[in-house]
């Protein structure tokens, strides 16, 4: 609940109604996460969730809700922001200054800490098998490749140390900002397409416009390969249907569109 952080509820989307309800959360919170990437298909009740100095793993079948966490001290200004968990059930943390935390589970201190780019992050999600993590900003995408060469584990598992590959900006061409006539570039959080194989295509949206990268070209270093395909109003969240990148969710002020990207 945005105007009581210290509250928690869960709405039934289908009934338009709020089913659950759970209050007296001293610590807040300020953003909710699933305990896997796709527990949402599990029997698993288990959520996170987190304020600017906290990190919490929730399970509504206990009394106090909260059964782990990691906080800090409110000197070290973590200004937690967002966050997105792998299929295993890692945990990738974005903050307000731009740092990004890899954990392999609340409770412990992150095992890779990633320097930011000076910007805040809005939005941050990770691929399932936990290789590669992508953020957003204002005016870019940032996309890290969290594996360690010659290594079987990558950040979430042991400390990138000097191992940490510099991150790849992803954002439009100028000629493109021109072409499109777009004013400001504002990028909604981007996400990797979801399903049972491995992701192909990172999607986002500025004002009016859908933008997908293709991710294998991506991850082989190409920043501009990327479409761009115009909607007839400004874009509030997209992202592609389960199992099917071909097809993407557009949430628009005042209607929600299914549409192939091709």
């Amino acid at each position: 609940d945005p105007s009581d952080p210290n509250k928690v509820m869960r709405m039934d989307l289908e009934r338009g109604s709020i089913v659950d309800e759970w209050d007296g959360l001293s610590q807040g919170v300020s953003n909710i996460a699933r305990a896997e990437k796709y527990a949402n298909m599990t029997p698993n009740p288990e959520f996170l969730g987190l304020n600017e100095n906290a990190l919490m793993r929730m399970d509504p079948r206990t009394k106090g809700l909260v059964v782990q966490s990691k906080a800090y001290a409110k000197g070290t200004r973590a200004k937690l922001g967002c966050m997105a968990t792998t299929g295993a059930g890692y945990v990738a943390v974005a903050s307000q200054n731009g740092d990004i935390r890899l954990y392999d589970q609340i409770g412990k201190n992150a095992k890779t800490h990633l320097p930011g780019l000076g910007v805040p992050v809005l939005g941050i999600d990770v691929t399932e098998d936990g290789n590669f993590v992508l953020a957003t900003t204002k005016e870019f995408l940032i996309f890290i490749d969290t594996r360690v060469a010659g290594e079987a584990k990558g950040g979430f598992l042991k400390s990138m140390g000097k191992a940490k590959p510099p991150p790849l900006r992803l954002m439009l061409k100028p000629e493109d900002v021109v072409k499109h006539r777009i004013k400001n570039v504002s990028f909604t959080p981007a996400h990797f397409n979801t399903g049972n194989s491995l992701e192909k295509n990172i999607v986002t949206s500025t004002g009016p416009f859908i933008v997908v990268w293709n991710l294998r070209q991506v991850k082989a270093g190409h920043r501009n390969a990327y479409q761009i395909r115009r909607y007839r109003d400004n874009i509030v969240a997209d992202e592609f249907e389960y199992n099917n990148e071909g097809k993407i969710i557009v949430t628009l002020p005042n209607d929600v569109t299914y549409n192939a990207m091709k």
